[in-house]
């Protein structure tokens, strides 16, 4: 029995596959041929830049990093397998950027006025927003800036804010 705990470069490659589908290409099965390169952490204040940023962006121009790469990035120790702990914090990050890119498109797409902010009425055609009905907090709750709209940082505060409510209340 393999108590290693290693997930082998072909395995993690399929697994990649399924869990990110055409973003992640197919891994070659020689280690000469690794690229390793460092993938960023996740750092939601990055990812989008305000009324400067390109409100809506057409169909993604950039192209996702291929399996080889995301491969690279987890292995840590560079030995061409992952050890479970270097799944598991890969896999995290993954999650991560997924729910942090969901979000963005989000405040992008009620954005109405593509103006890198939310207005009160922008506001009040979150999801988050009209689940919540009658006892949705106003905007003011989450405006720190007294700007009577929402940046995106703010935003995520309130969205964080919201989840943990929601969870501390039993929901989903």
């Amino acid at each position: 029995m393999n108590t290693n705990h290693a997930l082998p470069r072909a395995l993690a490659a399929t697994l990649l596959l399924l869990a990110f589908g055409a973003a992640a290409q197919s891994v070659p099965s020689t280690a000469a041929t690794a690229r390793p390169v460092a993938v960023p952490p996740v750092n939601p204040s990055a990812t989008f830049s305000g009324p400067a940023a390109s409100p809506r962006p057409a169909a993604s121009t950039a192209s996702a990093p291929d399996a080889e790469t995301i491969f690279a990035s987890w292995d840590k120790d560079k030995n061409h397998s992952l050890s479970l702990e270097e799944f598991k914090e890969g896999w995290q990050r993954a999650r991560e950027a997924q729910v942090v890119a969901r979000l963005v498109a989000l405040f992008r797409s009620v954005d109405a006025n593509h103006d890198g902010l939310l207005q009160p009425a922008e506001y009040a055609n979150l999801p988050l927003i009209k689940r919540a009905g009658a006892s949705a907090p106003p905007m003011s709750t989450f405006d720190t800036n007294n700007s009577n709209s929402l940046d995106h940082q703010e935003y995520l505060r309130m969205v964080e804010a919201l989840v943990r409510t929601a969870e501390a209340q039993g929901g989903n």
